[in-house]
């Protein structure tokens, strides 16, 4: 599960580290991190991060 906080620090070390530092920093695999990110939209759908996350880990794989 991850927290709000580490949704916050994730979407500030993806803007200067990109997503392979990231996921080595919170010490879990990209897909696992996905995985956490689709379940935690269906509860709230309304916060709208999780696609403010994945957009910006999509940016920084181009």
């Amino acid at each position: 599960y991850v927290t709000r906080a580490q949704c916050y620090q994730a979407v500030k070390a993806l803007k200067s580290y990109g997503i392979k530092r990231v996921c080595a920093l919170f010490a879990l695999s990209e897909r696992t991190y996905y995985a956490q990110r689709k379940r935690q939209a269906k509860r709230n759908k309304h916060l709208g991060l999780a696609v403010e996350i994945k957009a910006l880990f999509d940016e920084s794989e181009l």
